[in-house]
């Protein structure tokens, strides 16, 4: 299995499939992702599409399983402050 899978069965597990809402979204995806799967294989030029559409998911996933505290925080420190950034650029009328 591709690590992308590996990693995506984990945040089922760990968070997922710990709540109601969690399981409820999972049955939902299980199922809807059957059909879409294959309107994909059908559709060779969307599998990168997808892939690229599915990358800021699964950093977000890789985020919540695998940092520690301190490397979450700090990412969200960073995220923060570019936001805050361009909005103040924006406001400016910088950008």
């Amino acid at each position: 299995l591709e690590p992308e899978v590996l990693l995506l069965r984990r945040f089922r597990n760990h968070y997922l499939l710990t709540s109601q809402l969690g399981r409820k979204a999972v049955g939902l995806y299980y199922n809807l992702s059957p059909p879409a799967a294959d309107y994909i294989r059908r559709h060779e030029w969307l599998k990168p599409i997808v892939r690229v559409l599915l990358l800021p998911f699964i950093a977000m996933v890789h985020l919540c399983l695998d940092t520690s505290l301190t490397q979450k925080l700090l990412f969200f420190m960073l995220i923060s402050s570019s936001l805050i950034s361009g909005a103040i650029a924006k406001k400016r009328n910088v950008i």
